[in-house]
């Protein structure tokens, strides 16, 4: 079973998105996309995070992708979390 991010972290993986390079921001943007597409849920780019959320720098792609592969869809919170991410590094990539 799936569980969401605590949302400091959840808050500490889009900061990254946020201010990280982009080699990083293409990494997580692939595992979210991955992530997503084996779940079966669309893109909303309205999910993307406006402003750099309070947090820390410290956060690894590694555990991003560990959580990820946990997320199985049965809770939905974990899903929008995912949907939030890929949403914030698709749009950081677009340069929005």
């Amino acid at each position: 079973m799936s569980q969401a991010m605590p949302k400091n972290h959840l808050n500490n993986v889009l900061r990254l998105i946020k201010r990280s390079g982009m080699n990083q921001v293409e990494a997580i943007r692939t595992l979210a996309y991955q992530t997503r597409k084996r779940l079966g849920v669309k893109r909303d780019l309205r999910r993307a995070a406006k402003k750099v959320p309070k947090g820390s720098d410290q956060c690894s792609i590694g555990s991003i992708a560990s959580w990820m592969k946990k997320v199985d869809g049965t809770e939905a919170a974990a899903v929008d979390q995912v949907v939030a991410i890929d949403a914030t590094a698709t749009q950081r990539i677009r340069g929005r």
